[in-house]
């Protein structure tokens, strides 16, 4: 894999992490999403926290935070380094993206995590988002366990 950097990114697309990064450095939440369809007709996503964790409602219980199963991101709260924080940015802000654009987003609810975070199966239009955000750099694939160190990974 080579070495994630905004100086390699064409200008237009540094701009969304820019933007990005000054609305987490501001303190403002991350956008709320629009009610998009769902499969399963219990619940919804409202908030993307990160690129791997969102918050939602369910019919049943309410208010969750929930893990998204399959994949692992880059943290952008408590990053290790900048490069770690630049990527965690463009994942958090192409899942924002993806679920906005939705027409249909299916959420299956699979236990909880060590956090207390509902664990999710996510697909959005038919498409597992762990594959999607794998395939397209942003994330790896975890299963649970020890985690990467991403800032080893990027620099």
């Amino acid at each position: 894999m080579v070495p994630f950097s905004l100086s390699r990114l064409p200008r237009a697309a540094a701009l969304p992490c820019i933007a990005g990064l000054l609305v987490l450095l501001s303190g403002c939440d991350a956008p709320r999403m629009p009610e998009a369809p769902r499969a399963d007709g219990q619940c919804r996503v409202t908030r993307v926290v990160d690129g791997d964790t969102v918050d939602m409602v369910c019919a049943d219980t309410g208010r969750e935070r929930a893990r998204l199963v399959g994949y692992d991101t880059p943290e952008v709260f408590s990053p290790g380094c900048r490069e770690e924080l630049q990527l965690g940015t463009l994942a958090t802000g192409r899942l924002t993206r993806l679920l906005a654009r939705a027409e249909t987003v299916e959420i299956r609810r699979m236990g909880f995590d060590s956090y207390d975070r509902r664990l999710v199966r996510l697909s959005i239009d038919g498409t597992d988002i762990s594959q999607r955000m794998v395939a397209e750099g942003l994330a790896v694939r975890y299963n649970g366990g020890r985690r990467i160190n991403w800032c080893q990974r990027l620099t």
